[in-house]
């Protein structure tokens, strides 16, 4: 569940990354709190969401199912049996 959620925060993350690095190359000062930065910010936003909802639909398609069926931990005689793959 952990890497699910990182690998949508890193697609969301994306264009920013882009953005403040083109302003990095170009020389010109990062800072959030300048005008010419915010204006872009709604754009850089819903960019984030198109390429986290498209890397949300491509991870579910690609994605391999054929792991098996998830046969849960059970009791039997008095031992644990674990929790297995089948």
């Amino acid at each position: 569940m952990l890497r699910s959620l990182s690998e949508v925060a890193a697609l969301f993350a994306l264009p920013f990354l882009i953005y403040f690095l083109i302003v990095f190359i170009r020389g010109r000062p990062i800072d959030a709190l300048r005008p010419n930065h915010v204006q872009h910010m709604p754009k850089l936003i819903l960019a984030g969401i198109v390429c986290a909802a498209i890397g949300i639909l491509l991870i579910g398609y690609f994605e391999d199912r054929t792991l098996g069926t998830y046969v849960p931990a059970q009791y039997r005689d008095g031992k644990l049996i674990p929790g297995r793959l089948q």
